[in-house]
Protein backbone atom coordinates (compact mmCIF):
# COMPACT_ATOMS: atom_id res chain seq x y z
CA UNK A 1 0.00 0.00 0.00
CA UNK A 2 1.25 3.59 -0.55
CA UNK A 3 0.83 5.51 1.80
CA UNK A 4 -0.97 9.09 1.11
CA UNK A 5 1.48 12.26 1.05
CA UNK A 6 -1.15 15.17 -0.17
CA UNK A 7 -3.02 17.98 1.51
CA UNK A 8 -6.10 16.34 0.63
CA UNK A 9 -6.29 12.54 1.88
CA UNK A 10 -9.37 9.84 1.70
CA UNK A 11 -10.83 6.74 3.16
CA UNK A 12 -13.31 5.53 0.61
CA UNK A 13 -13.92 4.15 -2.90
CA UNK A 14 -12.34 6.78 -5.52
CA UNK A 15 -13.02 4.35 -8.99
CA UNK A 16 -10.14 1.87 -8.87
CA UNK A 17 -8.33 2.94 -5.87
CA UNK A 18 -9.66 2.29 -1.97
CA UNK A 19 -8.49 5.05 0.44
CA UNK A 20 -7.05 3.40 4.12
CA UNK A 21 -7.05 5.21 7.32
CA UNK A 22 -4.93 3.36 10.02
CA UNK A 23 -4.61 4.94 12.74
CA UNK A 24 -3.29 8.74 12.33
CA UNK A 25 -1.79 7.92 8.44
CA UNK A 26 -3.70 7.31 5.09
CA UNK A 27 -2.52 4.83 2.47
CA UNK A 28 -3.90 3.55 -1.02
CA UNK A 29 -4.46 0.36 -2.53
CA UNK A 30 -5.92 -1.30 -5.35
CA UNK A 31 -9.40 -2.74 -5.85
CA UNK A 32 -8.91 -6.36 -6.26
CA UNK A 33 -9.45 -7.46 -9.85
CA UNK A 34 -11.27 -10.54 -9.09
CA UNK A 35 -12.86 -11.84 -5.66
CA UNK A 36 -12.45 -15.86 -6.03
CA UNK A 37 -15.44 -17.55 -3.78
CA UNK A 38 -16.71 -20.80 -3.42
CA UNK A 39 -20.34 -21.94 -3.50
CA UNK A 40 -19.95 -22.24 0.22
CA UNK A 41 -18.03 -19.52 1.41
CA UNK A 42 -20.41 -16.99 -0.85
CA UNK A 43 -23.59 -18.90 1.14
CA UNK A 44 -21.80 -18.76 4.21
CA UNK A 45 -21.07 -14.70 3.87
CA UNK A 46 -24.71 -14.18 2.70
CA UNK A 47 -25.88 -16.03 6.03
CA UNK A 48 -23.77 -14.20 8.46
CA UNK A 49 -24.68 -10.56 6.69
CA UNK A 50 -28.26 -11.72 7.54
CA UNK A 51 -27.93 -12.63 10.98
CA UNK A 52 -25.53 -9.73 12.08
CA UNK A 53 -28.42 -7.18 10.35
CA UNK A 54 -30.50 -9.24 12.57
CA UNK A 55 -28.56 -9.37 15.38
CA UNK A 56 -27.89 -5.66 15.59
CA UNK A 57 -31.74 -4.79 15.03
CA UNK A 58 -32.70 -6.54 18.18
CA UNK A 59 -30.09 -5.10 19.90
CA UNK A 60 -30.68 -1.57 18.87
CA UNK A 61 -34.55 -2.59 19.53
CA UNK A 62 -33.50 -3.97 23.39
CA UNK A 63 -30.14 -2.55 24.69
CA UNK A 64 -31.24 1.00 25.07
CA UNK A 65 -34.14 -0.07 27.56
CA UNK A 66 -31.83 -2.05 29.51
CA UNK A 67 -30.63 -0.40 33.39
CA UNK A 68 -27.64 -1.69 32.81
CA UNK A 69 -24.30 -1.63 30.31
CA UNK A 70 -23.88 -4.72 28.28
CA UNK A 71 -20.13 -6.05 28.53
CA UNK A 72 -17.89 -5.97 25.08
CA UNK A 73 -19.09 -9.79 23.67
CA UNK A 74 -22.62 -9.37 23.56
CA UNK A 75 -22.31 -8.66 20.02
CA UNK A 76 -20.28 -11.30 18.72
CA UNK A 77 -22.70 -14.17 21.03
CA UNK A 78 -26.10 -12.47 19.50
CA UNK A 79 -24.82 -12.74 16.01
CA UNK A 80 -23.43 -15.89 16.72
CA UNK A 81 -26.67 -17.55 17.69
CA UNK A 82 -28.62 -16.67 14.84
CA UNK A 83 -25.88 -17.15 12.22
CA UNK A 84 -26.67 -21.15 11.35
CA UNK A 85 -30.41 -19.80 10.28
CA UNK A 86 -29.30 -16.74 8.38
CA UNK A 87 -30.99 -14.64 10.96
CA UNK A 88 -34.27 -16.48 10.28
CA UNK A 89 -35.27 -18.61 13.28
CA UNK A 90 -35.21 -15.87 16.25
CA UNK A 91 -36.38 -18.43 19.02
CA UNK A 92 -32.43 -19.47 18.64
CA UNK A 93 -31.82 -16.45 20.83
CA UNK A 94 -33.97 -17.78 24.11
CA UNK A 95 -31.75 -18.06 26.85
CA UNK A 96 -28.97 -15.20 25.70
CA UNK A 97 -27.61 -13.00 28.05
CA UNK A 98 -26.21 -9.11 27.25
CA UNK A 99 -23.74 -9.14 29.67
CA UNK A 100 -22.05 -11.97 31.59
CA UNK A 101 -21.52 -9.75 34.88
CA UNK A 102 -24.23 -10.77 37.63
CA UNK A 103 -26.97 -8.41 37.89
CA UNK A 104 -30.20 -8.50 38.93
CA UNK A 105 -32.90 -5.92 39.06
CA UNK A 106 -35.65 -8.37 40.57
CA UNK A 107 -39.42 -7.83 39.57
CA UNK A 108 -38.89 -6.34 36.15
CA UNK A 109 -39.52 -7.53 32.64
CA UNK A 110 -38.83 -5.72 29.77
CA UNK A 111 -41.11 -6.58 26.49
CA UNK A 112 -40.04 -5.51 23.00
CA UNK A 113 -42.33 -5.91 19.94
CA UNK A 114 -40.72 -6.21 16.67
CA UNK A 115 -42.00 -6.67 12.95
CA UNK A 116 -38.96 -8.61 11.43
CA UNK A 117 -40.79 -7.84 7.79
CA UNK A 118 -40.83 -4.15 8.00
CA UNK A 119 -37.69 -3.85 10.43
CA UNK A 120 -39.73 -1.49 13.16
CA UNK A 121 -39.65 -1.70 16.59
CA UNK A 122 -43.86 -1.71 17.47
CA UNK A 123 -43.78 -1.06 21.41
CA UNK A 124 -41.55 -1.07 23.87
CA UNK A 125 -42.70 -1.44 27.59
CA UNK A 126 -41.12 -2.73 31.44
CA UNK A 127 -43.34 -4.30 33.59
CA UNK A 128 -43.55 -5.64 37.18
CA UNK A 129 -44.94 -9.14 38.41
CA UNK A 130 -48.22 -7.49 39.25
CA UNK A 131 -48.78 -5.96 36.19
CA UNK A 132 -49.74 -7.63 32.76
CA UNK A 133 -47.48 -7.46 29.66
CA UNK A 134 -49.49 -5.72 26.98
CA UNK A 135 -47.96 -4.73 23.60
CA UNK A 136 -50.29 -4.90 20.77
CA UNK A 137 -49.62 -5.18 17.07
CA UNK A 138 -47.75 -7.70 14.47
CA UNK A 139 -44.68 -8.79 14.79
CA UNK A 140 -42.49 -10.63 17.68
CA UNK A 141 -42.76 -9.71 21.21
CA UNK A 142 -39.16 -10.38 22.83
CA UNK A 143 -39.19 -10.74 26.85
CA UNK A 144 -35.97 -10.03 28.57
CA UNK A 145 -35.75 -10.55 32.58
CA UNK A 146 -33.75 -8.18 34.75
CA UNK A 147 -30.93 -10.27 34.96
CA UNK A 148 -30.56 -8.85 31.40
CA UNK A 149 -31.51 -12.53 29.43
CA UNK A 150 -34.11 -13.09 26.83
CA UNK A 151 -36.87 -15.55 28.41
CA UNK A 152 -39.49 -15.93 26.07
CA UNK A 153 -40.24 -15.29 22.54
CA UNK A 154 -43.63 -15.13 21.15
CA UNK A 155 -44.31 -15.35 17.17
CA UNK A 156 -47.97 -15.76 17.19
CA UNK A 157 -50.19 -12.66 18.68
CA UNK A 158 -51.28 -12.55 22.34
CA UNK A 159 -52.96 -9.84 23.62
CA UNK A 160 -52.25 -9.88 27.18
CA UNK A 161 -49.46 -11.85 28.72
CA UNK A 162 -48.88 -12.39 32.69
CA UNK A 163 -45.67 -10.93 34.11
CA UNK A 164 -45.69 -12.85 37.09
CA UNK A 165 -44.90 -16.21 34.83
CA UNK A 166 -42.13 -14.78 33.74
CA UNK A 167 -40.73 -13.40 37.29
CA UNK A 168 -39.32 -16.69 38.46
CA UNK A 169 -36.53 -16.86 35.80
CA UNK A 170 -34.78 -13.78 36.87
CA UNK A 171 -33.53 -15.67 39.95
CA UNK A 172 -32.68 -18.86 38.61
CA UNK A 173 -29.90 -18.89 35.54
CA UNK A 174 -31.26 -20.53 32.34
CA UNK A 175 -29.80 -23.96 30.83
CA UNK A 176 -28.75 -22.56 27.55
CA UNK A 177 -26.55 -19.61 29.13
CA UNK A 178 -23.70 -20.73 27.28
CA UNK A 179 -20.76 -19.34 29.38
CA UNK A 180 -20.00 -19.76 33.30
CA UNK A 181 -21.71 -17.32 35.89
CA UNK A 182 -18.41 -15.56 37.17
CA UNK A 183 -18.67 -15.10 41.70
Amino acid sequence: MAKQTCILTFSRRLGKKIGVKRKTDFFLRSLPEKVCQSPGTKRAAQRFGMASSTAAFIRKAIVPILDFTCDGGHVNRLTKRLIPSGGQDIKAIKGYRFTKNKYNKEGMIIAVRIDFTTRKVIGTGIFTADEKICIPGNGTLIIVNGAGEIIDIQEEEIPVLNASIYIAHITMPSKNTPFTQRE
